[in-house]
C-alpha cells in the first residue's frame, strides 16, 4: 500500500477509535439492563437473524435493477452476497465495504467504478436516506394520532433528509470541468450513468418502494429485540427509532456506525415510551446478531466471489453483461 494511502487508513481508523471510546464512556449510564441479554430465548435469536438477512434483500435487489439500467446484468444471489460483503467490509473500516464488490464487479461484468458510483449514489443512498425522511415524517404523523406528542427534533431530522435527498435530483447536473484527462472521463461517465438512472421513472419508483419495505423490515426486527429484552414497543416507535439508528449510518465515522446507531436507539426511547437502559440492551442485542450474521454471510460471499476473482477465476454467480450476452 503506499504511504500516503496507508497514513489516510490509520488516521480514519485512529478517528473511528477515538469516537468509540467517546461514546463508550458517554453511555456508560445506560448499561444498567445489559443482565437482560442473558435471558434472550434462542429462538427469538434465530428470528432476529432471519429478519435481519431478508433485510439485506432489498438493497440488493435495487443495486441489481439499477446496474441493469445501465446494461450490466448480474444474479440476485449475486447481488445479495456482493451486498453481504460491502457489510462485512463496512465491519472493519468504516465505509471502506464498497471496494471489494466494486473490483469483483469490474472484473467479472464490466461495470466501470463510475457506473457503480452512480448506482451507490443515485437509488442506494440518496433515495434510501429521502424514503427514511418521508417515513419518520409519516410515522411521528401516525404517532400523534393515538395521542403521542410529536418529537420536534426528529421532525425536523427527518424533514431535513428528505429535503437535501430530493433536492440532487431535480436540480440540472453540473457540466463536466475535468477536461479529457482520466479524471474528466471519470467524472463524464458518471454524470452520464447518474442521467441513465434519474430518467427512469421506473427505477426510482421502484427503488423507493423497495426501500419501504426494507425500513418496515428493520423496524419489525428492532421491536423484536426490545421484545427478546423483555420489553414490549409499539410498532410505530420501533419504527421512529430504527429509521433514526438507519441515518445515523450517514455521521457515523466508525466502522458499521458503531456506536452511533447504539446511540440513536437509545435517544428514541422515549419514543417508544421505555427507558434508555433497556434501549441500550436491546441496541447491543442487535448489534451482536447483526454483527454475527455479517461475519458469517459475508465471508461465504467472499470465498466464492471476491477470493475467485483476485485468484484470476470466475467465480460462483458470474453472469455477461447485456453488452457481453448472446443476442435473442
Amino acid at each position: 500500500m503506499e504511504p500516503g494511502r496507508r497514513r489516510k487508513w490509520a488516521v480514519r481508523i485512529a478517528l473511528a477509535a477515538v469516537v468509540l471510546a467517546v461514546l463508550a464512556i458517554a453511555g456508560r449510564r445506560y448499561y444498567d439492563e445489559l443482565h437482560r441479554l442473558r435471558q434472550v430465548p434462542p429462538a427469538l435469536i434465530l428470528l432476529i437473524a432471519l429478519l435481519w438477512l431478508a433485510s439485506r434483500y432489498p438493497a440488493a435487489d435495487v443495486m441489481r435493477v439499477a446496474l441493469r439500467t445501465l446494461r450490466h446484468c448480474i444474479g440476485r444471489y449475486e447481488a445479495f452476497m456482493l451486498q453481504m460483503v460491502q457489510s462485512y467490509g463496512n465491519l472493519l473500516i468504516p465505509r471502506a465495504g464498497i471496494g471489494m464488490p466494486a473490483l469483483y464487479l469490474k472484473a467479472r461484468h464490466g461495470v466501470s467504478f463510475a457506473d457503480l458510483g452512480a448506482v451507490q449514489m443515485l437509488p442506494m443512498t440518496l433515495l434510501q436516506i429521502a424514503t427514511i425522511g418521508l417515513m419518520g415524517i409519516l410515522s411521528q404523523a401516525a404517532l400523534s394520532a393515538t395521542g403521542q406528542p410529536w418529537d420536534r427534533p426528529l421532525t425536523v431530522l427527518f424533514a431535513s433528509a428528505a429535503v437535501l435527498c430530493v433536492a440532487p435530483l431535480l436540480l440540472p447536473l453540473p457540466p463536466n470541468v475535468f477536461g479529457q484527462g482520466r479524471i474528466g472521463r471519470f467524472f463524464a461517465r458518471l454524470l452520464e450513468a447518474w442521467r441513465k438512472l434519474g430518467r427512469s421513472k421506473v427505477l426510482l419508483a421502484r427503488s423507493v418502494a423497495t426501500h419501504a419495505i426494507m425500513l418496515l423490515v428493520r423496524a419489525w426486527r428492532i421491536q423484536l429485540c426490545f421484545y427478546a429484552v423483555g420489553q414490549r414497543v409499539s410498532y410505530l416507535g420501533a419504527l421512529v427509532a430504527s429509521l433514526l439508528a438507519d441515518l445515523a449510518f450517514v455521521v457515523s465515522v466508525t466502522p458499521a456506525s458503531l456506536g452511533f446507531r447504539e446511540g440513536a436507539l437509545v435517544y428514541a426511547a422515549r419514543v417508544m415510551n421505555t427507558t434508555g437502559d433497556v434501549a441500550m440492551a436491546a441496541a447491543i442485542l442487535d448489534r451482536l446478531i447483526s454483527t454475527a450474521c455479517n461475519v458469517i454471510v459475508g465471508q461465504v460471499g467472499v470465498m466464492q466471489f471476491i477470493r475467485p476473482v483476485l485468484r484470476g477465476g470466475r467465480g460462483r454467480g458470474f453472469t455477461p453483461t447485456l453488452s457481453q450476452s448472446p443476442a435473442r
